[in-house]
């Protein structure tokens, strides 16, 4: 169990590469989430607060959703929920994210989080390009949103190191 005052777990999601399968559920994000649950509860904590960037963010803010009393606090980076990236698809989409419409699910999801997030998106990247007010979008989905873009491309974390754990600490403290 993790006892200090702080500490960071980092998980790798389950690969689809060690199996080919005709059956997708164990590796959606739903269930990587609850593999997420299940790491956390094996450390020591019923409640945490969750960060992710990009196919981890989705991760996140699936759990957070599918177990709004787990997380505590959530961080996205550069993504707007999947539901809204439909709904907004156009032209410009299509041709830069085509893969993505592969993640469409017939699935309802729930109309907002019940906790805070923070969302922190590239301001070069496409998010940025795509969407006017990316931070309006996720203010849809939870009563507690804040968030800026990050001078940088898409992969935030590893090019704005020192902005992103600034942010990260400020929020989730």
């Amino acid at each position: 169990m993790c006892r200090m005052p702080s500490c960071v777990a980092t998980v790798n999601a389950r690969s689809r590469k060690r199996r080919i399968t005709a059956d997708h559920e164990p590796y959606s994000m739903r269930a990587i989430a609850r593999d997420q649950i299940e790491v956390m509860r094996s450390l020591g904590h019923e409640q945490f607060r969750l960060v992710g960037h990009d196919r981890g963010a989705r991760c996140a803010y699936r759990l957070a959703l599918d177990a709004p009393d787990v997380v505590t606090r959530l961080a996205v980076m550069d993504v707007v929920p999947i539901g809204d990236v439909y709904n907004r698809a156009d032209k410009t989409f299509s041709l830069s994210y085509w893969v993505w419409s592969f993640l469409a699910a017939p699935a309802p999801v729930p109309e907002q989080f019940i906790k805070a997030a923070l969302f922190l998106w590239s301001q070069r990247g496409q998010v940025a390009k795509l969407y006017d007010d990316p931070l309006a979008i996720w203010r849809e989905w939870a009563d507690d949103v804040r968030g800026e873009p990050v001078g940088v491309g898409h992969f935030i974390p590893e090019e704005a190191p020192d902005e992103t754990t600034r942010q990260l600490l400020a929020f989730l403290s």
